[in-house]
């Protein structure tokens, strides 16, 4: 019992390590493998700057949208979540935490493999963009499947954001730094609706109405 910060310690990386567990081998090297073919994918087009351009600042947010909104979604013990000691809210943040690593990793893996391979890495503010792009679509991610109690329908939700971005927003707003900022402050509302719910016991176990 008496262990001090020794055993605050090892409870720490015992609770880290249960919500890898949770959040499953797979999720969490989604990302670095998706860097990998993104490189691998950026030095087969080096004539098509356009096109590696959209696969090196738009996928990676995707998948890690897609991948948060999996975690998110397959949770099936919401209702056991909420009787624990832990608020929900943490629980869930954390292995969101844990994918956002996972995504750094990734997102400079694949620019490092890029600068490598003289395939032409993204620049500070191309990075810029792909993280506050992919805070928007985790943010996404989580909420819709909050809301809907449904990876699936969470995913086309994600999906639906990923589009709009590419069709509206890279239309009307081009530039990175531009497009970072208003990325960044859209990403306030579904992290605000997420916030909710998992603050509000009864609306997450009614799915958000």
């Amino acid at each position: 019992m008496a262990g001090g910060s020794g055993g605050s310690g090892i409870s720490g990386i015992s609770l880290w390590r249960h919500e890898a567990r949770r959040v499953g081998g797979p999720a969490l090297f989604t990302p670095v493998f998706t860097a990998l073919v993104l490189v691998a994918a950026a030095e087969g087009l080096h004539r098509d700057g356009f096109l590696k351009q959209l696969l090196v600042t738009s996928a990676p947010a995707l998948v890690i949208g897609m991948t948060a909104a999996t975690v998110a979604g397959g949770e099936r013990a919401y209702e056991l979540l909420l009787t624990t000691p832990t608020p929900i809210r943490n629980t869930v943040w954390r292995r969101m935490a844990l994918l956002g690593f996972s995504a750094a990793v990734g997102v400079l893996a694949m620019a490092a493999g890029l600068e490598l391979t003289g395939a032409g890495p993204p620049s500070a503010l191309d990075l810029l963009l792909i993280s506050a792009f992919s805070a928007l679509l985790t943010a996404t991610g989580v909420w819709a499947a909050l809301a809907l109690r449904s990876a699936a329908g969470a995913a086309t939700v994600v999906l639906a954001v990923w589009l709009a971005k590419l069709f509206v927003l890279d239309r009307w707003a081009p530039g990175p730094a531009t497009q970072a900022l208003l990325v960044a402050v859209l990403t306030g509302l579904p992290l605000a609706r997420a916030g909710r719910l998992l603050a509000d016991g009864a609306r997450l176990l009614e799915g958000g109405r």
